[in-house]
């Protein structure tokens, strides 16, 4: 007795499928784009900065200072995810490919570096008393911002997370 060829279909045999392709353009031209390496380096310039000016006084600032900071934050954010989500697509579309797996591990290790930087923004945030926070947040309009384990805003309302 002949065992059948789960590939096959209609005497047919179906190719494997191919991994998705990306069209990574928008984010970078390749790995050795210079425009990822300004991106790195413009970033980690500026978590050293954020750390600098403010490291231990988030509680101190007023709200728009701190809406300032807000955002300040979340660009430099914003560009780690970018640099990241290239490392991932690519890996992800050919790990076989040479200098891919290393590619995404640097990137792994370097954005990790640069946030490392900026710990303390979040752990910061998460210590402001709740209320004060949330109204800052509210005052500002500032959108998708947690604020530790009672509070984000959507649309500059400022909203339980457990209820």
């Amino acid at each position: 007795m002949r065992k059948s060829d789960p590939t096959a279909k209609a005497g047919k045999k179906l190719e494997p499928r191919t991994p998705p392709a990306w069209h990574l353009g928008d984010l970078y031209s390749g790995p050795a784009d210079p425009a990822l390496e300004a991106d790195l380096t413009a970033a980690a310039r500026k978590a050293r900065s954020l750390r600098r000016r403010l490291e231990g006084r988030l509680a101190e600032l007023d709200g728009a200072a701190l809406g300032r900071a807000v955002r300040e934050f979340e660009r430099l954010d914003e560009t780690l995810a970018r640099v990241m989500s290239y490392a991932q697509l690519l890996f992800a579309a050919d790990q076989a490919a040479p200098g891919v797996a290393g590619f995404y591990q640097t990137m792994s290790e370097r954005t990790t570096d640069i946030s490392s930087e900026v710990l303390f923004f979040e752990l910061e945030l998460n210590r402001m008393g709740e209320r004060r926070l949330a109204r800052q947040i509210a005052l500002l309009g500032l959108a998708n911002v947690h604020c530790g384990d009672g509070c984000v805003t959507r649309q500059g309302h400022a909203q339980r997370l457990d209820g």
